[in-house]
């Protein structure tokens, strides 16, 4: 079994998140400047790996190992730690074995430069019945939460949130036009 963790950065050189990894085969840093679902995309081709996990660059690993993420019954996500609570949750990191890849495709680049293709991609999984299985043996800390909506945000007065943040509102309408609901309504199904 191998393993590629891919970091989608908004930097070249990478970060204090892939100096706290270890256990997988293969590094992938991909400089985020045409938006998420296409740096995921970047990621997920350039994989020559079983497993490629995505790792978002403001999160570093506390427990376990990055192989501990990996499981042949479908896409798996570690305990999050962020602001004084821990749960089970979709992002910021997420492990695809290469057999969902190649079912369910790659993510959806019209929620660019971002917000909902994390729904979409939880939708499309839903739809081919693959499961979603919690490793709480693996934990996380994300620093920073919400840095997408704060990076984003370009428009309207006061704090950034994604009520008054236009990229997300109109991805927000392509993922109604497409499935018909607001959200994916989370992660109902771990395993």
């Amino acid at each position: 079994m191998t393993v590629s963790v891919g970091i989608p950065s908004r930097f070249h050189e990478p970060s204090e998140t892939a100096h706290s990894l270890r256990g997988y085969d293969e590094l992938i840093t991909v400089v985020n400047e045409f938006g998420i679902p296409v740096a995921f995309n970047q990621i997920l081709r350039a994989s020559s790996c079983d497993y490629t996990v995505i790792w978002a660059d403001d999160c570093t690993l506390v427990e376990g190992e990055v192989r501990d993420l990996c499981d042949p019954r479908g896409v798996s996500v570690p305990k999050v730690r962020q602001v004084n609570a821990e749960s089970i949750k979709w992002n910021p990191v997420v492990c695809f074995p290469r057999w969902v890849v190649q079912l369910v495709g790659y993510y959806d680049e019209q929620f660019g430069p971002a917000y909902f293709e994390d729904d979409d991609m939880m939708m499309r999984l839903r739809v081919w019945c693959v499961p979603v299985v919690g490793k709480p043996e693996v934990l996380v800390s994300h620093t920073n939460p919400g840095q997408t909506i704060t990076r984003l945000y370009d428009e309207g007065k006061g704090k950034p949130n994604a009520a008054n943040n236009p990229t997300y509102q109109e991805s927000q309408r392509r993922f109604r036009v497409k499935w018909g609901l607001e959200n994916a309504g989370g992660l109902d199904y771990i395993l």
